[in-house]
């Protein structure tokens, strides 16, 4: 993850997939993330919308559960990568002048347009052969933030909350084997 991070942390388009994995976010709700619902302040962002795709095109929608309509905290990276992209963000802006769509969302395209949740696949296979690993799904990066908190033993229940599971027996059941399979 480490050697991921470093290639993706120099792509413009690889910082929405660090975040993603830096909170365990699923993958429409940090494309249907608004900077109205960020409070770098505060340290933390209100999930309660998703960028989804159905039938080839992009959709708001909500969260598909109440779990999933959460605040997440976050760390001080991450706090750190939003202050940087949101900079990027500005400079873009002035660098597009009347083309720059304010559509509000954090992560966008160059023009200010939401990023198209399908895209993200495209972007992680190609930073995974730069990182020299192999090709994973996007919602790998979730799965893979789950288990590396509970290897290092934070609390199921932060885990679960973190992530917007429905109940913490959900969340066990995922990932005990994976956890359980570590080597002491």
């Amino acid at each position: 993850m480490a050697r991921f991070i470093e290639v993706a942390q120099q792509d413009r388009r690889g910082l929405v997939l660090v975040f993603m994995v830096s909170l365990g976010l699923r993958r429409g709700e940090a494309c249907g993330l608004r900077w109205a619902n960020v409070d770098l302040e505060q340290r933390q962002c209100r999930i309660v919308e998703n960028l989804v795709t159905l039938e080839g095109k992009p959709h708001v929608s909500t969260p598909k559960s109440v779990n999933g309509r959460r605040t997440v905290p976050l760390s001080q990276d991450a706090v750190a990568l939003l202050r940087a992209w949101q900079a990027a963000q500005a400079e873009e802006r002035v660098m597009m002048g009347e083309d720059w769509q304010d559509t509000g969302y954090v992560f966008t395209t160059h023009k200010g347009t939401y990023l198209y949740p399908d895209n993200l696949n495209r972007t992680l296979n190609c930073l995974c052969e730069q990182a020299g690993l192999r090709r994973i799904r996007v919602h790998d990066l979730r799965h893979t933030y789950a288990s590396l908190m509970l290897r290092h033993q934070v609390p199921l229940e932060i885990v679960n909350r973190q992530s917007g599971h429905s109940n913490p027996s959900f969340t066990l059941n995922a990932y005990r084997r994976i956890s359980e399979s570590e080597p002491k």
